[in-house]
């Protein structure tokens, strides 16, 4: 039986494959290019960016105030859900467009690595929301998962599985902050034992934060001095309210 994971490295496999063959052309402008992003679309993408990249998104009014109280200590996301993101993320889990991730994660490495390389929160581990078995037989992968690899291989850490979803649950985009917590309860298990002192939880969107503080707070019953960052594609949240706050002193 094809396991969830060797389903995901098959999609690696192919992903590896075509670096080595070449891409012919730029996914996002379509025009010739070896690059899956070529050289004028890295310049000139425009993304709604939040104005100090690599800073705790935590420490943002605009930010914190919408998120259920964190049971992680820092987050990071490229940007707001918005523009060419919320394109590339619907791409990556509504239309069977799992390249998409690679995209994202070029984006998000391009623009964040340098700053979190600075502010030393570069984990042991990053650490995949998992699908239920119902949802990944749907959609014949995790988009967490293929974020998590990306970021993995980049900054030359450990892809690590250690969450088990063992509750399917109704999608969170139709549910209200209150729902969104009982939805989840009991949803996750810790698959074993692992050895890492600090991780970052990797998904693609975060709304109210119900799905991350259920898997960290699962994690900090297996090991309670884990350090546990999270680091998602987007945050859903206009760019407009965000450009105008001050990060907290």
């Amino acid at each position: 039986m094809i396991s969830k994971n060797m389903l995901t490295d098959l999609f690696t496999f192919k992903k590896h494959l075509a670096r080595l063959v070449g891409h012919k052309q730029c996914y996002l402008c379509h025009q010739t290019s070896q690059e899956l992003v070529c050289h004028y679309c890295m310049r000139d993408a425009v993304l709604p960016l939040f104005p100090s990249p690599g800073h705790n998104l935590l420490e943002y009014k605009k930010v914190s105030e919408h998120l259920l109280r964190p049971h992680y200590e820092n987050l990071q996301a490229l940007g707001t859900y918005d523009g060419i993101l919320i394109g590339l993320i619907n791409q990556l889990k509504f239309a069977n467009k799992p390249i998409a991730a690679d995209v994202l994660t070029k984006l998000f490495t391009q623009y964040l690595a340098q700053r979190l390389i600075f502010f030393n929160v570069i984990p042991e581990a990053f650490v995949p929301i998992p699908l239920s078995n119902f949802r990944y037989v749907k959609r014949q992968y995790n988009q967490s998962r293929l974020l998590a690899k990306n970021l993995a291989d980049y900054f030359s850490c450990d892809c690590a599985d250690l969450l088990e979803r063992v509750k399917h649950t109704k999608q969170q985009s139709q549910l209200n902050q209150e729902q969104r917590k009982s939805n989840l309860a009991d949803a996750f298990i810790v698959r074993r034992n692992f050895p890492y002192k600090r991780v970052v939880l990797v998904d693609d969107v975060i709304t109210t934060g119900a799905t991350i503080n259920e898997a960290c707070k699962i994690l900090r019953q297996h090991k309670p001095e884990l350090s546990i960052g999270v680091w998602v594609m987007a945050v859903t949240l206009s760019s407009e309210e965000i450009a105008t706050e001050e990060i907290s002193p």
